[in-house]
Formats: structure tokens, C-alpha cells, sequence
């Protein structure tokens, strides 16, 4: 019986020994297979803006952080990422603050009328956090949205980095991803578009013009928005929720929909009606550089 158990130590000291080597060279492959390496900058803390911008494709192409900062003379990062919904803009937002991030205001995007309906034009991005679970501020919120146990990873990292092990062994193969359109990030977080899309659909009238309706919205998603209207109270952050221009769309109803929700406990900035022409749109939902510019100007005057 001495035996066994002397066994079953050294099974556990050798898989110790080894566990943690192997779950850090896991971690370092899938990370440095990633051109977008924003999350381990604000787990790092090598940024620290004044200005933080979260929120989907409509924060990270419509947002020109570099033009913000220059318009308002602050410091201003942005942490947009296409396809996400609230429930990974409020993860962002933890992430940044619980790595001691100390922005004075936030720039919340609200995508015209789909916010806070569940469909698949906005998810809950795991697959962003993944490569970054070596930090626990991340891993915690990627347990808090998936079937793996907090304290079980901060115990073994092999269990930590098990979904990133064939990202990693990519890595050694083909190397670091390369950027594109939806990653091809610049010095303040931003990826900014630049001429026409050739999927540009030129809409003669406006459309859109039907009632905003509650069914469909998602409670957890709603939940989301107060949580991070809390958390920028409770830290005295003042949080903007920026409705950026869409060509030519007006959902009837949304902006009253979003004052029931806010209560004025948020600022609102409603750039839906600002009249941009067509030459400022990548595509019909997302400004291209000259857009982008152009958003930052007014943006920066009601900041």
C-alpha cells in the first residue's frame, strides 16, 4: 500500500514538473499566432487610454481611435471587435479594468435596432479570448461563458491551454496569421476601411422606417448594458453610448427604446441622422476612412 501511494506522488510531482512548461509553451504558440494582440496590451498594461472605446464592427471601423485622440487631445484605444454582442463588450470591459486600466470615459457603439436582438449577427467572440487564457482575468471570463471550471485551469495549466493546443502546433506550422480585414489593426486598436466595398448596395430612399419592437430582445443582453452602466457608475467612468450613421437607415422607436433603458445614467450620442453621403461608406453599414474621420470631428464636440 506504501508503495501505491509513493507511486501515485511521483505520477503527480513528474505530471506537475511537466504541466506547467507544456501549458506555457501552448499558451506562447497560439498567442504569437495572433496578429491582433490588443488583449494581452491591456492585460499588460502597456496601453492605458483616457478613452476607451468597446463594441462590435461599428466600434472597431467606424471609431477611428487615432483621430478621437487627436480631435480631443486624450489618450484613445479601441477595443471594438466584429460580430460581438453585449455580452462580450461587457467582458471586454472587465478584462480592461481588472488588468487596473483607469479610463475617464467609455465609447459604448449600439448597433441600429440589433443590440440587443439574439441572432447570429452578434455572439459572445470565446474565440478571442482563448489564445489570452494565460492571463486569469481573461481565463475568468472565458469560464464564465463556457464548460470549463475556474479553479481547475488556475491548477493545471494544460487544462487552461487545451483548447488552444492545435492553434498552437498551427503556429509552429504556418506561422503567425496574417492581417485582414477584420484584423488588420493599428496603432490605437482601430481597423479602418478604406474606399468601397464591392458589395456596396446603393439604396435610392431610406429604409428601415418600421417600428421598433421589443420581441426578440434578449434579457441577458440587456442585462449586459446595465451591467456595464453600473460598473462605469460605480468607478465614476462616463460611459457614451455612440449610435454611429447608417446609409440611409432609421429604425423608428430604438432611441426611445435605449432612454428607457438608460434612465440618463449614460450620455447618448446619436449620430443615426448625421447626413453623410455615400462616398463616406465602406459598405451600407460601416464608414470607410473619410467616414470615420468625419465622425470623429463631431464626436469629439459633443465629448
Amino acid at each position: 500500500m506504501r508503495r501505491f501511494y509513493k507511486n501515485i506522488a511521483v505520477l503527480l510531482l513528474l505530471f506537475f514538473i511537466i504541466d506547467k512548461p507544456i501549458g506555457f509553451l501552448i499558451s506562447k504558440g497560439v498567442q504569437l499566432k495572433q496578429f491582433d494582440q490588443r488583449i494581452a496590451l491591456i492585460c499588460e498594461k502597456k496601453i492605458d487610454p483616457e478613452i476607451l472605446i468597446i463594441g462590435s464592427s461599428r466600434a472597431l471601423n467606424d471609431l477611428d481611435a487615432a483621430e478621437i485622440e487627436k480631435a480631443t487631445n486624450s489618450a484613445c484605444y479601441n477595443l471594438g471587435y466584429s460580430g460581438s454582442n453585449l455580452d462580450f463588450h461587457l467582458s471586454v470591459l472587465r478584462i480592461a479594468l481588472e488588468s487596473e486600466l483607469s479610463p475617464t470615459k467609455v465609447l459604448l457603439t449600439i448597433d441600429h435596432s440589433q443590440s440587443f436582438k439574439a441572432n447570429n449577427q452578434g455572439i459572445f467572440r470565446n474565440d478571442k479570448l482563448l489564445p489570452y487564457s494565460s492571463y486569469n482575468q481573461v481565463y475568468r471570463e472565458i469560464c464564465d461563458h463556457a464548460n470549463q471550471i475556474y479553479w481547475l485551469g488556475r491548477g493545471f495549466w494544460m487544462y487552461r491551454e487545451n483548447d488552444n493546443f492545435f492553434n498552437a502546433l498551427n503556429y509552429l506550422k504556418n506561422g503567425q496569421d496574417l492581417p485582414d480585414i477584420t484584423s488588420n489593426i493599428d496603432d490605437h486598436g482601430s481597423v479602418i476601411l478604406t474606399g468601397r466595398s464591392p458589395k456596396f448596395n446603393v439604396i435610392g430612399e431610406d429604409v428601415g422606417m418600421e417600428p421598433y419592437s421589443k420581441d426578440g430582445e434578449a434579457d441577458h443582453l440587456i442585462k449586459s448594458l446595465e451591467e456595464i452602466i453600473e460598473i462605469c457608475l460605480a468607478r465614476d467612468i462616463q460611459l457614451s453610448l455612440v449610435f454611429p450613421p447608417v446609409l440611409k437607415f432609421r429604425a423608428v422607436g430604438f432611441r426611445e427604446r435605449i432612454d428607457e433603458l438608460v434612465k440618463r445614467r449614460a450620455e447618448i450620442l446619436d449620430f443615426s441622422s448625421l447626413n453623410l453621403e455615400e462616398e463616406y461608406f465602406y459598405d451600407n453599414g460601416h464608414l470607410n476612412k473619410k467616414g470615420a474621420t468625419a465622425l470623429a470631428v463631431e464626436l469629439a464636440r459633443k465629448l
